[in-house]
């Protein structure tokens, strides 16, 4: 007796050999697209924001050293600051970025000096603020006020 009779076809042949139908390679290959693509945005943010970043500090850095020169002017400087802002460009290679100040004396204290620097950038702008203790010069150098 003879068992049953086995028809081979060759489709059913090739799916047992284990390749990929080319239904399948191409479904895989969208995916494969679509994370690569996820991944590139990602990426593209990340490089944004750093930027960002970047320029967000060197305006801090440069607002904090406009500051310091401020702080060291001589006593009868202050008053070409007071009332007006006074602003200018800052030099190369930090050209992109422009800066105001601001000081004033503090009223009934005239040996406190409020300062104000702005930094403006095209994408951003950022301010500091502080007050520090620069007595008035009298007559022969000495130093008025408490």
């Amino acid at each position: 007796m003879r068992g049953p009779v086995q028809c081979v076809c060759a489709s059913a042949e090739r799916r047992r050999a284990g390749g990929f139908s080319l239904l399948e390679t191409l479904v895989a290959l969208l995916l494969l697209g679509l994370v690569a693509l996820t991944c590139l945005r990602v990426f593209g943010v990340a490089l944004r924001g750093q930027a960002r970043t970047r320029e967000h500090l060197e305006a801090v850095a440069l607002a904090e050293r406009r500051m310091a020169e401020l702080a060291l002017l001589p006593p009868d400087s202050i008053a070409a600051y007071d009332g007006e802002p006074r602003g200018d460009v800052f030099p190369s290679p930090f050209e992109r970025y422009r800066w105001r100040a601001l000081l004033r004396r503090v009223d009934g204290a005239p040996a406190l000096v409020q300062a104000a620097v702005l930094v403006e950038w095209p994408r951003g702008e950022y301010s500091l603020e502080t007050a520090f203790y620069r007595p008035e010069r009298g007559p022969g150098g000495r130093v008025e006020g408490p």
